[in-house]
């Protein structure tokens, strides 16, 4: 990413954790990586899974705003404190950048009962260790699973997994769909995406799985 930077960026997205493949820059490649990008490129760290990272590798960009002024890092309720209808998240940038950010923001751009339900969703913060602790359960015996069944995968670090079936996507799609399985077909990829549900329907999806092997 760094070699495509030209005098013509102005801003480059880091998905970390990584949608669709689940996966993580470590703090080393980030710091190597802010290194490399000219001071005038704006930094925007998408962090919408960071909740649910478990890996000691993993530092949020939270980390590097001391030093670097070109930072903006983004954070949603829509993952694991599950607001998703409220469209409801936040961001941390330095204030020569909130400003001008502010600038062009409308007025009135979140609604109360969004802010309610994010401010309650952080004092909650023993439901968000007990869904990461069940994610973390559950992401390990799907991946379990597809391991013994030789189906190749990302380490993921969130709440999906990204595999390949082991036949073309679209077929997998249509089996699981009439499971009542949705999946993400990614274009011309021959990986999908899963996110993870309850353990039962974590055990259908692998029982289908098992079915296409």
């Amino acid at each position: 990413m760094a070699a495509q930077i030209t005098d013509k960026t102005k801003l480059v997205f880091v998905c970390n954790p990584n949608n669709p493949t689940g996966t993580i820059v470590s703090a080393d490649e980030i710091s190597d990586f802010l290194k490399l990008v000219p001071e005038d490129v704006l930094v925007c760290f998408d962090e919408a899974y960071y909740e649910y990272v478990d890996d000691s590798g993993y530092r949020t960009a939270l980390d590097f705003l001391k030093n670097h002024q070109n930072i903006i890092v983004l954070r949603t309720f829509s993952k694991i404190y599950s607001l998703a209808g409220a469209r409801i998240g936040y961001g941390v940038v330095p204030a020569e950048i909130l400003e001008a950010m502010d600038k062009v923001r409308e007025p009135f751009n979140i609604n109360t009962p969004a802010q309610v339900g994010a401010t309650a969703s952080l004092d909650d913060q023993s439901e968000v260790n007990a869904r990461r602790q069940s994610n973390q359960e559950e992401r390990k015996r799907l991946e379990e699973a597809l391991d013994r069944l030789g189906m190749r995968r990302s380490e993921s670090q969130t709440n999906f997994v990204y595999f390949s079936p082991g036949i073309p996507p679209t077929r997998a799609f249509e089996r699981l769909k009439a499971e009542g399985l949705i999946v993400r077909v990614l274009g011309d990829s021959e990986f999908i995406r899963a996110t993870l549900g309850t353990a039962k329907e974590n055990s259908k999806l692998i029982k289908v799985l098992e079915s296409l092997a």
